[in-house]
């Protein structure tokens, strides 16, 4: 996030405006308001009213569980503005990309949760082994092709049908 050095005024307090990804933040203690312009930020914060609540959840990460706090509802577009655990910035998330999420889990359920994790990504690198290993190859150098295209050829040359381009 960049600092634009533009301030807009809040309930009687001035806070900065920042530039994240073409969007316009301006960061109110647990809310974010966010938007494409400053002439929307302005309508926002004109007719702000803080919303206060948080929604703790957990979601399975690549890698583990992961926590995390919804601390509003995007004005304008309805994404869940998302705070993340590691200290990560706020975010807009829509509600699809949250549809794994759960009530937060205690530390012993989110241990289990990442157990979980680990050994389902360790059965999928097993199982990509596996396959690598014993799959058809193509013969020809073209991407766009696979192997069992190429062995069903040659199975059918090897019966002597003529090959159907």
């Amino acid at each position: 996030m960049i600092d634009t050095g533009l301030t807009v005024n809040v309930a009687g307090q001035s806070y900065p405006v920042m530039l994240d990804d073409d969007t316009f933040t301006v960061l109110l203690g647990e809310d974010a308001l966010i938007a494409s312009s400053m002439t929307e930020l302005r309508t926002l914060t004109a007719g702000y009213k803080p919303q206060r609540f948080r929604l703790s959840f957990t979601i399975p990460g690549k890698t583990g569980a992961v926590h995390g706090v919804i601390t509003g509802i995007h004005a304008s577009n309805r994404s869940l503005l998302t705070r993340w655990d590691n200290g990560g910035k706020t975010e807009q998330r829509r509600p699809w990309e949250l549809s794994d999420a759960m009530p937060r889990l205690a530390d012993d359920e989110a241990s289990e949760l990442t157990s979980l994790i680990v050994a389902r990504n360790t059965a999928e690198q097993a199982l990509r082994a596996f396959v690598d290993t014993r799959k058809f190859t193509s013969t020809t150098p073209d991407r766009n092709r696979n192997g069992i295209a190429d062995a069903a050829r040659q199975a059918q040359q090897a019966a002597g049908l003529e090959a159907n381009h």
